[in-house]
C-alpha cells in the first residue's frame, strides 16, 4: 500500500471498519471520554483508511477514533488515504496480506498484548490460510516467536476474555504460566481443566492473592496444589472397589489373590545366586518386608475389620 493523501476529511458514512483489525473486545472501552475529547478539542492523530476497488474506504487504523466519532454524531472523520499497489489490486490474498502487515506495523506505537497478537495469529490464519511460517515471512518474525505466541490459545475464551479486561492484573510472566498450564504437550503432568483455568484467572483478575500477583512462581506453586488436589481425589476414587457393575467383594478377594500370588512367589525364590549382601541391602530389605507385613496387619485389623458383617440366611 502507499499513502495517496495526508488530512483527508472524509464522511463517517462512506468509511467500512476492516474485518481484521485487533481489538475487538476493548475497542469499546471509554469511548465516551474519548468522544467528548475529540467534540472539544479535535483528533490529535488521524486514523487511516484504503481505498478498496470497490470505490469505497476500509478502515485499516484508529477503530475506536472511527467508533468515538460515531458515538459524537460527527459527520466526517480526518484520515489518511492509502491506496492499493497494481500487484494488490490483481491479488486478493496479496491484497489481505498488505492489510495485516499495515495492521501490526501500526500497531506497533501502541503493542498488542500476548492474548491479542494470539487471536491475530488465529484469525490470520483461518481467513487467510495461512500457517505459522506465513505469519513469520509476513510479519518478519521467526516461525517460533509465532508458535510462542499461539500457545496463548491453549487458554479458555473467558480466561482469554478476563486477561484484556482486567490487563494491569495479568502481566506477560503470569499469562504464560497460565497457558503453559492449559496445554497438554507443555505442562502434561500439571495441566488445568477448563473449570480450573477459569478459577485461577478469576482469581488472578482479582486480585485475591497478592502473593500470586506478586510472583508467577508463587502462581505456578499455586496452579500445582490445585492439579494435585484434583489427581489425589481421582486416585482416592480409583481406589474404591466394585467399578461399575463389578461385585465389590469379589473385588477385594481379586485384590487378595494378586498379593497372595506376589508372597508366594516372594518366599519360593532362590537366594542361593546372592553370594553375598551389603549388610545396608539387608536390613533395608529386612525393613521392607516387616513394614509391608504391618500394612497388612494394619489392613485386616482396620478397614476389613469394620466391615459391617452380612446376617446368614436362615
Amino acid at each position: 500500500m502507499k499513502i495517496k493523501e495526508y488530512g483527508k476529511d472524509l464522511p463517517i458514512s462512506k468509511i467500512r471498519q476492516s474485518p481484521h483489525h485487533f481489538r475487538k473486545e476493548s475497542s469499546a472501552e471509554k469511548l465516551d471520554d474519548l468522544a467528548k475529547s475529540i467534540k472539544e478539542i479535535g483528533l490529535i492523530h488521524a486514523a487511516s483508511v484504503v481505498e478498496d476497488p470497490s470505490g469505497g474506504f476500509e478502515l485499516i487504523n484508529g477503530h475506536r477514533r472511527w467508533l468515538a466519532h460515531k458515538k459524537a454524531k460527527l459527520k466526517t472523520i480526518r484520515v489518511n488515504v492509502y491506496g492499493y499497489e497494481k500487484a494488490e489490486l490483481e491479488d486478493e490474498s496479496v491484497r489481505r496480506q498488505a492489510i495485516a502487515q499495515f495492521l501490526l506495523a501500526a500497531n506497533s506505537a501502541e503493542p498488542l498484548i500476548p492474548v491479542e497478537r494470539a487471536r491475530y495469529y488465529a484469525e490470520a490464519m483461518d481467513k487467510f490460510g495461512w500457517e505459522p511460517k506465513d505469519l513469520a515471512r509476513v510479519h518478519h518474525k521467526s516461525e517460533d516467536e509465532i508458535l510462542d505466541d499461539l500457545l496463548f490459545l491453549n487458554l479458555e475464551s473467558q480466561v482469554l476474555d478476563l486477561a484484556q479486561a482486567h490487563p494491569d492484573s495479568f502481566s506477560q510472566e503470569h499469562l504464560r504460566v497460565l497457558a503453559e498450564h492449559s496445554s497438554a504437550s507443555a505442562k502434561k503432568a500439571w495441566a488445568m481443566t477448563p473449570g480450573e483455568q477459569v478459577e485461577v484467572a478469576t482469581a488472578l483478575a482479582e486480585q485475591r492473592d497478592k502473593k500470586t500477583v506478586r510472583s508467577p512462581r508463587a502462581l505456578e506453586t499455586q496452579i500445582k496444589a490445585i492439579v494435585k488436589e484434583r489427581r489425589n481425589k481421582v486416585k482416592a476414587q480409583n481406589r474404591k472397589l466394585g467399578k461399575g457393575k463389578e461385585d465389590p467383594v469379589k473385588a477385594l478377594y481379586k485384590l487378595l489373590d494378586g498379593v497372595s500370588k506376589s508372597i508366594e512367589q516372594l518366599t519360593k525364590s532362590d537366594l542361593s545366586p546372592v553370594a553375598e549382601i551389603d549388610p545396608r541391602d539387608k536390613g533395608k530389605a529386612s525393613e521392607s518386608l516387616f513394614s509391608m507385613a504391618q500394612e497388612l496387619i494394619d489392613f485386616a485389623e482396620g478397614p476389613l475389620a469394620k466391615l459391617k458383617a452380612r446376617k446368614r440366611a436362615a
